[in-house]
């Protein structure tokens, strides 16, 4: 016959390795949540064409949110020489911030001028030779 304290050790060992499994499953479920985040969000970015206006693009969008990642993530007001275009932020990319990488490079940028697309991405950004960025709104 088992002594109470066999049946204590034994609960506590049940409740341990619950714990244990729900922290191992939640990271996943983490983990899968943001990679299906940036797979719709990489979906939506095929369908995103230069002139759209960017209410369009909005919509196409949603006002999704996953954890700390919301659509769009963050928008920019940049202006050169009197000319403004604003820059709408999206996650689509995975972060490896252990190599060093920054949130930044997981955003893709869409860029209007005029409340239309004018293009998007990173090259196309910083090859737009705009500066003075003022960040208007985070997520």
């Amino acid at each position: 016959m088992s002594s109470p304290s066999d049946y204590f050790k034994m609960n506590r060992l049940i409740i341990l390795v619950s714990i244990l499994l729900a922290l191992f499953t939640s990271g996943c479920a983490t983990y899968q949540g943001y990679a299906d985040f940036r797979n719709k969000n990489r979906a939506n970015l095929m369908k995103v064409e230069v002139g759209m206006s960017k209410s369009r693009v909005l919509e196409i969008f949603g006002s999704d949110k996953y954890y700390a990642m919301t659509n769009p993530y963050k928008s920019d007001l940049i202006s050169n020489k009197g000319e403004t275009i604003e820059v709408i932020y999206y996650y689509t990319d995975y972060i490896d911030y252990d190599s060093g990488k920054s949130l930044e490079s997981g955003l893709t940028p869409i860029i209007f001028k005029d409340n239309k697309v004018i293009g998007w991405g990173r090259k196309m950004l910083d090859d737009s030779n705009f500066n003075q960025t003022i960040t208007i709104k985070r997520g």
